[in-house]
Formats: structure tokens, C-alpha cells, sequence
């Protein structure tokens, strides 16, 4: 690849700048590496480009992430992949579930226990009953750790249920390409939830998906640290203005 078809590649890619000109130059081994990382996921050809660029919207709007020229990117992807807003839309709803990870029932309970002031679960009421029920019916699946956020944030449960079951219950996206975006975030570098992601994995198997299709949803994922190029790039470019 020439340096004008890396350029015109990578200005495609990047938030381009005269840093990158000048590592173009000097070093355009970098930059044919780059484009090389970024495309991984791309050459193995097991989603279609539009479900691939769902999966980059929804890692780098995530809370985890918040990378606006990425996601500018990603939403341009999708469109021309002929997305609609209403699934993009979708793909954002998604990606804000994150954030549930954030209620630590389970260490609450450890904390309560060492200090004498839990001695196991309290009877469900009616009301825990049916958020249960409602849960599973609506997202198809239960979890045992989900017992504890139950029991003791049970009106929260009950909201995440009614906003994280919107795209489940309204949504227009294939339920494993839902699957994916969760068990992207979930791998992400930033994140790693290792619960989550194999609760999603397995989600995403049972709607049809490959174990091909899961590996190029993490590749996505691995290729995350591009990110910091995004980040820095522009900086060294105002820094360094000249040699």
C-alpha cells in the first residue's frame, strides 16, 4: 500500500492531523500496522458490516469509553450499511445498561454478614415475586447473583427491568445482535466483566450466534487501544508543531 492509499485509509479512520502526516512519513510502518489492527475484525467476515459498526457504536458510547469521534465513525458506518435511526437508537439504549454493573448487591451482603447484620436472604413479598418473574419473561434468562439485588434494591431492579427491557420488548434488532453489544462491553478492556460476558455469550449461542461471530465481536473490542492514537495524536500535533 502506497503512502496516499495509507492516507487516504487511515484519514478514514482517524481524527486526522499533522502528527499523523508527519509518522506517515517518517514511520509508515505505524500507521499500515494501525489500519491492520483496525481491520481485523472486518477481514474475518463473519458480521455483516452494519452489525460491526453497532458493535463499535455501542463500545465507544458506553460510559466506559464516551470516544465521540468513534462513535461519529461508527454511526457513519451504520448508516451507510443502511441502519436505521430507530435501530441506532436501539444500539444507544443498549449501551447505557452498562451501568448496572455499578449495584454491588452481592458485596453489601458480604459486608453485612461480617458484621452480624445479615444472616441470609429474606423472604421474597409479592412484589419481589413478580419483578422476578417479569425479569425473566422479559430478558429471558435469571442468574443467581441477581437474587441479592432483588432482595435488597428491589425498586431499582424493577426500573432497570422497565429501561434495559424497552429494546427487548419495542426493539428491531436481531436478539443476538442485542447480545453482542452487551458481551462487547462486557469484554471491553475497560470493563471486563467476566460474569456478564459469559451470561451473554451464552445468551448470544442460544439466539443462533457462532462461536466465529462471538470471536470477531471481541476482536472489535481488542482493538479498542486505538483509542489512545485518537486521544493523542491531535495533542502531539499542537505540542510538536515543528521539528
Amino acid at each position: 500500500m502506497t503512502d496516499f492509499d495509507l492516507r487516504a485509509a487511515a484519514t478514514a479512520r482517524f481524527a486526522w492531523n499533522a502528527a499523523w502526516d508527519q509518522t506517515l512519513t517518517r514511520r509508515p510502518e505505524y500507521v499500515s500496522a494501525a489500519l491492520g489492527l483496525d481491520s481485523a475484525a472486518e477481514r474475518s467476515g463473519h458480521l455483516d458490516p452494519k452489525t460491526r459498526a453497532f458493535v463499535r457504536i455501542a463500545l465507544n458510547a458506553t460510559m466506559t469509553h464516551l470516544a465521540p469521534h468513534a462513535t461519529r465513525c461508527a454511526i457513519r458506518d451504520a448508516v451507510a450499511a443502511g441502519a436505521t435511526h430507530e435501530e441506532i437508537v436501539e444500539v444507544l439504549f443498549v449501551a447505557c445498561t452498562i451501568s448496572v454493573h455499578a449495584m454491588n448487591a452481592d458485596v453489601l451482603a458480604e459486608v453485612l454478614e461480617e458484621r452480624g447484620e445479615r444472616t441470609g436472604p429474606a423472604p421474597l413479598s409479592e412484589a419481589q415475586e413478580r419483578i422476578r418473574a417479569d425479569f425473566a419473561a422479559t430478558r429471558g434468562y435469571w442468574r443467581d447473583f441477581l437474587d441479592l439485588t432483588l432482595e435488597l434494591a428491589p425498586d431499582f431492579l424493577d426500573a432497570y427491568l422497565a429501561f434495559s427491557g424497552a429494546p427487548w420488548e419495542h426493539g428491531v434488532l436481531e436478539p443476538k445482535v442485542r447480545e453482542f453489544l452487551y458481551l462487547a462491553f462486557d469484554t471491553s478492556a475497560t470493563h471486563l466483566h467476566m460474569t456478564g460476558l459469559r451470561i451473554h455469550m451464552h445468551n448470544a449461542l442460544d439466539h443462533g450466534a457462532t462461536p466465529e461471530e462471538i470471536v470477531e465481536v471481541m476482536t472489535i473490542a481488542a482493538g479498542m487501544g486505538l483509542q489512545s492514537l485518537d486521544l493523542a495524536m491531535p495533542i502531539l500535533s499542537e505540542e510538536f508543531v515543528s521539528d
